[in-house]
Parts: C-alpha cells; sequence; structure tokens
C-alpha cells in the first residue's frame, strides 16, 4: 500500500536533487530525482495532491536531464507532468495553480523539442504555453511577469526556427520590455534579461533594423558579464554562439569596434565553459 511517508520522503529527495542542480552539479542531482519521483508514483495513483507532487517532480527531472545534455530522455518525464496537468486542469480543481504549472512544462517541453529539431510541435507547445500565461496573468495579477518574459522569448526563438522572423521580434520586444520594468533582484532575473536581450539583438539583425542593434548588443554584453557561476553550460554555449554571430554582423556594418568587444565577449563565455567542464 501507498505510504504518505512517501510523500514527505519524495519531498525532501527531490529539494536536496534541485539544490545540487542548482549549485551546478547536475550528475549528483539526477538520481536524487529519479528516486523522488519512484517515491511518490505509487502514490500519486490513490492521492490527487500527490499526483501534482509527482509532476513537478518529473518536470524537474527532465530539467536536470535536459541539463546534462540529454534533451531526448527529458522529453518523456516533462510530456508525462504536461499530461497530468492537462487532466487535472479539465477536472476544474485549483485552476489557476494548475494553468500556471501547465504553461511552465509547456514551456520545457518546447524547448526540448525544439533542441531534437522538432521546430513545428515545440512551436506549438510554446505557444500553448504563452497562451496559458497569459490567461493566468489576466487571472491573477499578482503573476510574477519573469514566467511569461521566460516564455514570450522562447517563443521568439521558436518563431525563429520556423523563418517566421517578424512574429519573431514582436515576442522578443514584448519579452525585454517585461523584462526591463522589474527592477532585476535575483540570478535568475539577470540571466533572464541577458539571455533575452541578446535574442533581441539576433532578432533586429535579421530583419535588417540596423540602427537599433548596436545599443542592444551593448546592452546585452554588460549583462552577460554579470552571469552568476554556475551556468548552465548550454545557455553559455548558445550565447557565445550568438554573440559570435553578432560579431560578424557587426563587422559587415563596419562597426569594428563593437564587432571586437562581441567576439571577446564570447571567447570569454568559451574560457568558462572549458574552465567549468
Amino acid at each position: 500500500m501507498p505510504d504518505q511517508d512517501d510523500l514527505a520522503r519524495g519531498e525532501e529527495l527531490a529539494r536536496r536533487g534541485m539544490q545540487l542542480a542548482d549549485a551546478g552539479d547536475q550528475h549528483g542531482a539526477l538520481p536524487l530525482m529519479r528516486d523522488a519521483v519512484q517515491c511518490v508514483r505509487p502514490l500519486a495513483a490513490v492521492d490527487p495532491a500527490a499526483e501534482i507532487r509527482l509532476a513537478v517532480f518529473l518536470h524537474d527531472l527532465g530539467l536536470v536531464l535536459a541539463w546534462l545534455g540529454r534533451p531526448a530522455e527529458a522529453v518523456t518525464p516533462i510530456a508525462e507532468a504536461v499530461a497530468v496537468y492537462r487532466r487535472r486542469l479539465a477536472t476544474g480543481a485549483d485552476p489557476a495553480t494548475i494553468r500556471f504549472l501547465l504553461a511552465s512544462s509547456l514551456d520545457s517541453l518546447g524547448t526540448r523539442l525544439a533542441a531534437l529539431g522538432h521546430h513545428r510541435e515545440s512551436l506549438r507547445a510554446t505557444e500553448e504555453s504563452v497562451a496559458h500565461y497569459r490567461k493566468s496573468a489576466t487571472a491573477n495579477r499578482t503573476l510574477p511577469v519573469l514566467e511569461l518574459a521566460r516564455a514570450l522569448n522562447n517563443l521568439s526563438i521558436r518563431y525563429a526556427d520556423v523563418e517566421q522572423h517578424q512574429e519573431a521580434l514582436a515576442a522578443s520586444r514584448e519579452s525585454v520590455d517585461l523584462l526591463r520594468r522589474v527592477p532585476v533582484t535575483d540570478r535568475h532575473h539577470l540571466s533572464s534579461l541577458a539571455h533575452a536581450t541578446t535574442n533581441l539583438a539576433l532578432r533586429l539583425a535579421k530583419l535588417e533594423q540596423h540602427a537599433e542593434v548596436p545599443a542592444v548588443i551593448d546592452e546585452a554584453m554588460k549583462l552577460i558579464r554579470r552571469l552568476p557561476e554556475p551556468h548552465p553550460r548550454s545557455q553559455l554555449a548558445a550565447l557565445a554562439e550568438s554573440l559570435t554571430w553578432l560579431a560578424w554582423y557587426l563587422r559587415t556594418e563596419g562597426r569594428v569596434l563593437r564587432a571586437r568587444s562581441a567576439r571577446r565577449a564570447a571567447a570569454a563565455l568559451r574560457r568558462r565553459l572549458a574552465t567549468e567542464r
């Protein structure tokens, strides 16, 4: 028979696992997250509250797998979490909380699918995520704007993946605007703003809106220099790749000094990647 103590054990395992993951030790976090899922799964079949916790743990397990560079494995637990939240939302139980959790998992699922090259599926998941975040914001004005802003930045990238560049720019502008409205008070906000601003520079450059690009790149590089350690390797690599492309773009536009700065910033990120390996 499932034991209520299993829920407490699962919570503790998940807490320790995500604590390790946040500190950069994804390898140490992975077995703890797997154990948390196994602890709670039997109870989830008979206890609705435990089923929600199972979905939370599945989502976090997927994140850890993704941070380890294993997106194909990450899809399965995140997709299961999405299925749980959809089922619970359909029952009408605690819709505000469930909708918010569903939006988060859909956003994560979209990112994993994109990493596997499934761009249309990824776009659908991310569009749905943003729609749920907007509904949550309408129902609850205290919804943290950071979550919606992060999803919008991801939506911008998903649009770019399928060559919908005007839509990508619109989503990127909205994301950066939301993030700029709120004072930067923690590393997660700083990270989101750095990534979103870099993405905005890319979107502007792709659409040849040359006048705006240099100032946005300058802002992005200042934010990137402030990024805390540790930082997910995949995100550092993506920033380095973006800055390398932007350095090329600036050089073609005759902005040699800014191009050199962007190239040096990309090189610094690659050195950091090598150091943190």
